[in-house]
């Protein structure tokens, strides 16, 4: 945590009570059976084919989609997403932007890979761009156009003699808003060409049958989904939690992914432990310390949200004097893997010197393992840190930053909303919401 950006706008607190308000219209509920049939190229491994049988609801506001004793609902109003579990009658929360997050990340590091196997000579090893955006459903630069024709008693979906997807001519008729809300059910659940949604959407129907067509670099995938019991109901209620309560955090575990579990389970108490108090009292601890421990101490308080009080003209001639705090300065100061890598080295020394807040200085040694690529030294040394404080917004920041590099947007989303609720005008949040906007702006068939 090296820089504070402008401030946060402040985040409009959300009841779990009701979720959506009622349809204008009747939902549309439909039985999909989907059988996945992998085929391997020659050495290569696949998943195992699989199938499913689920009871979907298209809503105004919701997509609900129910296989075995497991729930999930998009909630569009919101932009949330819960997984409810029907015999324990508990759910999950989790940020709809997580999966186009996702998805977006994932585009990202192909095109990476793809530059550097191509200067490799081994680009045939990953999937095209073609292959990109219909397995992420979102545009990818210099994919193919698709076209739409007929064969026999088929409508095909392909691109330059690819076949994407194709569906037989029986299917029912819908209304615009219920043609929009199905195939938002197939881009969430199955992906898809975004021109194939298109395509699927401007016809407003819904297929009997339907089947993808994926090319990943490991072989052959085909998803066939069967579609049947499509009927509308009366006067569709708006979904609601009533009845379930949100799952409960293991009790016990000291890795990073258990500390989230119940940070995220405790958030709203953990803010109020948050408050550091007034800055009188802030100024008066720190004319208590040595000069290292006070400057940690305003640290803890900056990255907790509060206001920083006015140092004393003592106090910044201690600051600017003292050799330990020189050395984390030139510590912080580090960008490249040589000063990165003396960095770790520094903050570890300096932690022997403190008497309190060790844990600040763990933070900033994550922030630089996970620079140098060392992912399971930073997850370690963030774990630290949340044992040491569990109610510090940056802290939860940088954590978010680190599960997303690790490619675990859904445990980002989670530590960096654990933040919004400890510190709702933390400035160094603004990236983030920076980010949604831009996944909003750029992706609008999403939300």
């Amino acid at each position: 945590m090296r820089k504070l950006h402008r401030v946060l706008g402040k985040l409009v607190a959300v009841s779990l009570l009701t979720m959506g308000a009622v349809p204008a219209h009747a939902a549309l509920r439909m039985s999909v059976a989907a059988e996945t049939t992998n085929k391997a190229k020659p050495g290569a491994t696949v998943p195992p084919d699989s199938a499913s049988r689920s009871e979907v609801v298209l809503a105004d506001s919701y997509i609900s989609s129910r296989t075995g004793n497991t729930t999930t609902v998009y909630d569009f109003a919101r932009r949330r997403r819960y997984v409810l579990d029907e015999a324990a009658k508990s759910y999950e929360e989790y940020s709809l932007y997580d999966v186009v997050g996702f998805r977006e990340l994932e585009l990202r590091n192909r095109e990476g890979l793809r530059k550097a196997m191509t200067a490799a000579q081994l680009q045939d090893k990953l999937p095209d761009e073609l292959e990109d955006a219909h397995e992420l459903s979102i545009p990818s630069p210099g994919a193919a156009p698709v076209t739409q024709h007929a064969e026999g008693e088929e409508e095909v979906f392909a691109s330059g003699g690819v076949t994407l997807l194709r569906h037989g001519k029986e299917a029912r008729p819908v209304g615009a808003a219920d043609a929009a809300r199905f195939v938002q059910f197939l881009r969430y659940q199955f992906a898809g060409h975004p021109a194939v949604l298109d395509g699927l959407q401007k016809a407003q129907r819904i297929p009997a049958s339907l089947r993808y067509s994926f090319h990943p670099g490991w072989g052959d995938r085909s998803v066939l989904l069967k579609i049947d019991a499509v009927r509308e109901t009366g006067a569709a209620p708006g979904f609601t939690l009533d009845g379930y309560t949100p799952r409960a955090a293991a009790a016990d575990g000291g890795s990073l992914d258990a500390l989230l579990d119940r940070a995220w389970a405790s958030r709203a108490t953990l803010a109020g432990k948050a408050s550091l108090g007034s800055g009188d009292a802030l100024a008066a601890r720190m004319r208590e310390q040595p000069p290292l421990d006070a400057y940690l101490t305003l640290m803890e308080s900056q990255l907790s949200g509060a206001r920083m009080p006015a140092l004393s003209d003592e106090q910044k001639l201690a600051f600017q004097a003292d050799p330990n705090l020189r050395k984390l300065a030139q510590a912080l100061a580090a960008r490249d893997r040589a000063g990165l890598r003396q960095a770790v080295g520094s903050l570890q020394l300096l932690r022997m010197q403190v008497q309190s807040r060790r844990y600040l200085l763990q933070l900033y040694e994550a922030n630089d393992r996970m620079q140098l690529g060392e992912a399971d030294a930073a997850r370690d040394l963030y774990a630290e840190v949340l044992r040491g404080n569990s109610a510090i917004a940056g802290a939860y920041k940088d954590i978010g930053d680190f599960y997303f590099r690790s490619f675990d947007p859904p445990r980002a989303w989670r530590s960096w909303e654990i933040a919004r609720t400890l510190a709702p005008m933390f400035p160094n949040l603004q990236p983030v919401t920076q980010f949604e906007r831009t996944l909003a702006d750029r992706f609008p068939t999403y939300f």
